[in-house]
């Protein structure tokens, strides 16, 4: 959404726009790395246009996925930062990754090892939580109370299926807006600006070290 891209833009130097299929990209740089930054709005549908206007249009080397989640598991709070190593789907028949998409030998989807890497030589210089571990990717509210995920989202598995057919590496960062103890839509407007503000400071701090 706008406002999880928001920190970015206002970082953003030699900033110019571009626009595809609805939706404005906005190219510079943070940190002497080129960025392109887009929100693509909320689901893995408008998740995966997003994704492969980058890969297609931009040429991008890395796509990094920044934002807020749900916190699923014991420990994850609000404001926490989880870095997704990997990211699966709730809402779907997962078998049908690998029944019928021979390329998939399960339909999990996993970090890039080098940005993991980055990110965990970020934490070490941040005060804040950052969790490392899986996201749970769909368009339902839902309670999995038997999930193993460190939170829940909308849009990360998409995104990481259009890298993984691309051969692009990826990387998703999510701050946490709510959980089940604080939780509700009213919790999720209350904190959603400084949830994103937080994914923001991290992948910042990746960039600090990108080569």
């Amino acid at each position: 959404m706008e406002k999880e891209l928001n920190p970015y833009l206002q970082a953003l130097k030699d900033k110019k726009t571009t626009m595809a299929a609805k939706l404005t990209f906005h190219q510079g740089s943070i940190n002497n790395v080129s960025i392109v930054a887009v929100y693509s709005g909320v689901g893995k549908v408008n998740a995966s246009i997003a994704a492969q206007i980058l890969i297609s249009k931009f040429n991008v080397d890395y796509i990094i996925v920044s934002g807020t989640a749900g916190g699923m598991a014991a420990g994850v709070n609000v404001f926490d930062t989880v870095v997704c190593t990997e990211v699966i789907c709730h809402d779907t028949d997962n078998d049908i990754y690998t029944k019928y998409h021979p390329w998939m030998k399960e339909p999990k989807f996993y970090s890039d090892a080098k940005l993991i890497s980055l990110a965990k030589d970020a934490a070490k210089t941040l005060t804040q939580a950052i969790h490392f571990g899986l996201s749970t990717t769909g368009e339902l509210f839902v309670n999995l109370e038997k999930s193993e995920a460190l939170c829940i989202e909308m849009e990360n598995a998409a995104v990481a299926h259009v890298c993984f057919v691309n051969n692009i590496p990826f990387l998703a960062v999510r701050s946490i807006s709510d959980n089940n103890v604080e939780n509700g839509q009213d919790a999720i407007n209350r904190n959603f600006e400084k949830a994103s503000y937080q994914s923001y400071v991290l992948v910042k701090e990746i960039l600090t070290n990108f080569k």
